[in-house]
């Protein structure tokens, strides 16, 4: 049956069909896929780095406790001595490292 003497709903359900069936592939197909790739990955000890680049930028620290050494990067869950010191009324900028040039 050619294109001209279909309607369009036969051609979306065509188009449906071919789309279940490529994706039932891609399913089947994928599994033994990354089984490979992991066993490669595991006999060359090919890192995360390696495919993918750093995760983050190395963490700079922002912020010391003079009191402990303590420090803080500015990213992630700010630590307990930063929030009990902003609780008695003192700022973050009161524990910043001052940059030496």
């Amino acid at each position: 049956m050619d294109t001209q003497s279909r309607s369009l709903a036969d051609i979306e359900e065509a188009m449906k069909q071919l789309q279940r069936e490529r994706d039932a592939l891609l399913q089947r197909e994928r599994g033994p896929v990354i089984k490979r790739i992991k066993a490669e990955i595991t006999q060359y000890s090919i890192t995360r780095a390696e495919l993918f680049g750093p995760d983050v930028a190395p963490k700079v620290a922002m912020y010391r406790n003079p009191a402990t050494g303590q420090t803080y990067s500015g990213r992630g869950r700010k630590p307990d001595w930063l929030k009990q010191a902003k609780d008695q009324g003192k700022s973050e900028e009161d524990f910043l490292i001052k940059k030496t040039n």
